[in-house]
């Protein structure tokens, strides 16, 4: 026999089946303070459903309790205090801003500590900076940025808290912040900053519990749950594709997160009053947990760098002639730096693996103090490194270099690793920043793997040169090209070998004017055999190309005399060679000044 009972709710007063009264506070669409007139429980009166002892275990239901924490549950405190900091957060930027150098050494590091709390690879996975999800909430690039994410964290905070309660809250904040984070580490070149992330995942929330609950919100909480919000949601995201640097990846990664949480996650409004506080804080302690996850990525890049770096490969630097292994976030960084190219991890980053080719010196600097030259910044002073720096192997030098911090930054160090090869210097090694202890980041290690991977090949206008000549054996001026190219890298006998080929052939004139000029060039590896050769040469009868060639030979080794001689010669002939006055002026300048600098006759 089914039980009709009386009830009054809203104005309204009617009657029901018991069964379906029940179902219907279950569901959380009468709250406890509607009114029951049923004789076994109240006798004639109408009273509160809430103070009836036989409904109590069916107002401590899931939907029924979280209907009830929608309409009377307390303040939501958490949402309200994240809020307040952001803003507070947010003032002090602006006033470190507006008022800059008159706040002192103090207004100095708030500015550098708002230029570095940041989120990204860089900060996240390589410097180990697990507080940079949560810090990077509180920076802002400026009024049109804080505000409109304050509005956003005061709306869907509020509302996320009031539905879920402080626990469900804190793990959406912590599980959005932190997947955006990641999302952006992982797939972004840039770092982030701003509270959007925070802002996102709330929104994500505020989508899947209006989903979730369904009829059991009251239905004057409906419009801020579910598809209420889509209307919103359309506007927030529309407006943020217009924004240049919005990280739409990193919003994507903490709305999936937010709305996951919030359709999966059980907290203190849908658990028995008696339970209700547990509830609470297991999920306050999964919220701590998920904060210190990111603990694990010092470690992680320290000693697996393959797990962190993946899809790495070697790539052909053709002006510098090596090859190296890098990580594809390094290659989809590629930079100048001091005119050498160079990889980093971000865009932005002042830290990069650097290499290139340099000419040696010829003006006498000892190449330490040209490696002081080349990383010197103006107007400020450059210590050693006073970490030993090991060479790449046989024939490396490796040197390094404290650069002091530019105004607003911190120190570089440099380590730079030096090959010479011939009237060449290859150039190796990377910068990274130091840590407010001193320490270098997570980058140092990896920067360091990157270039022992080097492998040292021929620069590409020697490999040229060589095809070049090898389909055209007989056409000397191809072999005269490979020998210059052999003699800048050092090579200068194997460069003779190929001139020397040429001397008994129809190009003899040809070649030994070639050979002339290459021997003056690299006088100081004269073998004894080429000095003879030359010795015997005659300016009789001799080509224009070939006195050329004798006198700039003979001018290198200092034979003023025999110079002489074939200037003269070359002077005299009607097809005399156009490079002729400038020899003079040579010859004049080089003779002049060994009369001035030798022993008194």
């Amino acid at each position: 026999m089914e039980v009709i009972v009386r009830f009054r709710h809203e104005g309204e007063e009617g009657a029901v089946y018991l069964h379906e009264l029940e179902d219907d506070i279950r569901a959380g669409r009468i709250p406890p303070t509607a009114e029951l007139q049923y004789a076994p429980w109240t006798g004639e009166r109408f009273l509160p459903m809430g103070s009836i002892e036989h409904l109590s275990e069916v107002f401590d239901a899931p939907g029924a309790r979280f209907a009830l924490h929608l309409r009377m549950g307390p303040w939501p405190w958490l949402s309200t205090l994240v809020t307040l900091v952001v803003l507070a957060s947010g003032v002090l930027q602006l006033a470190v801003v507006v008022l800059g150098g008159r706040m002192g050494a103090w207004g100095h590091s708030l500015s550098g500590w708002f230029s570095s709390s940041v989120t990204g690879f860089d900060p996240l996975v390589l410097d180990a900076m697990w507080l940079s999800p949560w810090t990077s909430q509180l920076v802002h690039g400026g009024p049109g940025h804080l505000f409109p994410n304050l509005a956003v964290l005061g709306y869907a905070g509020f509302r996320v808290e009031r539905a879920i309660g402080t626990g469900g809250y804190a793990v959406v904040a912590a599980a959005s912040v932190l997947s955006g984070s990641l999302a952006v580490a992982l797939l972004e070149p840039l770092p982030v900053m701003g509270s959007s992330l925070l802002g996102y995942g709330l929104f994500g929330a505020l989508l899947a519990i209006g989903f979730r609950f369904g009829d059991s919100i009251p239905e004057h909480y409906r419009r801020f749950y579910g598809y209420g919000n889509l209307t919103l949601f359309a506007f927030l995201f529309i407006s943020g594709l217009g924004l240049e640097n919005a990280s739409h990846t990193g919003h994507a990664g903490s709305l999936v997160a937010g709305f996951l949480c919030g359709m999966v996650l059980s907290t203190e409004t849908m658990a028995a009053k008696a339970v209700a506080r547990s509830a609470r804080r297991r999920n306050l302690a999964v919220a701590a947990a998920i904060c210190v996850v990111p603990v694990s990525f010092a470690p992680l890049a320290r000693h697996n760098p393959s797990l962190v770096f993946r899809d790495a490969e070697r790539v052909e630097n053709a002006q510098a002639g090596v090859s190296l292994v890098l990580p594809r976030r390094l290659l989809s960084n590629e930079g100048r730096l001091r005119g050498l190219s160079a990889w980093s991890t971000s865009v932005v980053s002042r830290e990069a693996v650097f290499c290139g080719l340099e000419r040696v010196s010829e003006s006498g600097v000892p190449e330490e103090d040209r490696f002081l030259a080349n990383w010197s910044v103006k107007g400020l002073g450059l210590g050693f490194n006073t970490q030993p720096v090991e060479p790449l192997g046989p024939g490396w030098v490796a040197r390094g270099a404290r650069l002091p911090a530019p105004r607003g930054g911190r120190p570089v160090q440099v380590v730079e690793q030096q090959l010479q090869r011939g009237e060449w210097v290859l150039r190796l090694g990377y910068l990274v920043e130091e840590q407010p202890d001193g320490s270098v980041g997570g980058r140092a290690g990896m920067f360091e793997r990157v270039i022992r991977t080097v492998e040292v090949s021929e620069p590409p206008k020697l490999v040229e040169a060589r095809t070049a000549w090898k389909q055209s054996p007989d056409a000397v001026l191809r072999g005269v090209a490979y020998a210059r190219q052999l003699g800048r890298m050092g090579r200068v006998l194997d460069g003779d070998a190929v001139l020397r080929g040429y001397l008994d052939g129809s190009q003899n004139e040809r070649a030994s004017a070639a050979r002339l000029e290459f021997w003056a060039r690299y006088s100081d590896s004269l073998p004894q055999e080429v000095a003879a050769w030359a010795e015997a040469l005659s300016v009789e009868d001799a080509s224009s190309a070939r006195l050329v060639g004798q006198v700039r030979y003979h001018l290198a080794l200092g034979d003023c005399e025999v110079s002489e001689t074939a200037l003269s010669e070359l002077e005299g002939r009607a097809n005399a060679a156009a490079e002729s006055p400038a020899l003079r002026l040579l010859h004049q300048e080089s003779c002049v000044s060994a009369d001035t600098n030798g022993p008194p006759g």
